[in-house]
């Protein structure tokens, strides 16, 4: 989902992203989307994302703005495609750019978040392959939220748990 975050976007953002103020104006606030947030990560012990710590902080932001951090159901698990990344490549890389030295394509619909949290979830699925998240998985990764960060730039979140039916993946959506 969007949030509309009442103030107009860094044009960073709609260069990156595509998003637009115009795409936004009518969408409601955070506000509006806390208590399903709430609802979903409540008993969710895993997040997976990529660039994870930025996110994280972004939600932190918005939740410590309505005074809610403490009472927010917090996974205590976190694993970051871009920390793992680091020890795999050994440097910070791109979503895209991992995906496309991975898998020789790039990502359809990039920094949209359905595509994003996909080619996340191949990445991870690759890493767990290679064994550089073995522990992670172990621990029942199905159960992880994934976060897409074009739309966490945005004060917005699309937390998913592990899409495809035989995975158990579903998608908290509008």
């Amino acid at each position: 989902f969007f949030c509309n975050p009442k103030h107009l976007l860094d044009p960073k953002i709609t260069k990156i992203t595509g998003i637009t103020d115009d795409m936004l104006k009518d969408q409601k606030p955070f506000i509006a989307h806390l208590d399903r947030l709430n609802e979903f990560f409540l008993g969710t012990k895993r997040m997976f994302a990529h660039n994870l710590g930025f996110d994280r902080k972004i939600l932190k932001f918005e939740l410590e703005r309505l005074d809610k951090v403490t009472s927010f159901p917090w996974p205590y698990e976190h694993t970051c495609t871009v920390e793992v990344g680091q020890r795999v490549w050994g440097k910070m890389r791109k979503l895209g750019d991992i995906y496309e030295e991975l898998f020789e394509e790039k990502i359809a619909g990039a920094h949209r978040s359905i595509n994003d949290v996909e080619a996340t979830l191949r990445i991870i699925e690759w890493y767990a392959k290679e064994g550089r998240i073995l522990q992670a998985l172990q621990k029942g990764w199905h159960q992880a939220c994934f976060w897409c960060r074009d739309i966490c730039r945005l004060r917005c979140h699309r937390p998913f748990q592990t899409s495809r039916q035989s995975d158990g993946i579903s998608c908290l959506q509008q």
